[in-house]
């Protein structure tokens, strides 16, 4: 049987992220990611959006592709309130 698992790693862009993030690039965190990805719900603290282009810089400069994904409907925080009868979870 083929292996095709790929390690991915999810980064919320805060605090916890960030230091799980460089202690996965350092080799202090195992197993090693192939691929950091932010999935950016539209609504994050505009500190946090002036700092993605930073750590995506850091991490690709140390092999790890960052990918940023963004939902087709916009920023959770506007679906939510055109579609007010969701529920929680979505």
């Amino acid at each position: 049987m083929e292996d095709n698992h790929i390690e991915i790693l999810s980064f919320g862009g805060g605090p916890p992220s960030l230091a799980l993030s460089i202690l996965n690039v350092t080799g202090d965190v195992m197993p090693k990611a192939e691929e950091i990805i932010f999935a950016d719900p539209g609504w994050e603290n505009p500190d946090t959006y002036k700092l993605i282009p930073i750590y995506k810089k850091y991490f690709e400069s140390n092999g790890i592709p960052f990918v940023t994904v963004q939902s087709p409907d916009g920023a959770l925080h506007e679906y939510l309130q055109t579609h007010p009868n969701i529920p929680i979870p979505i």
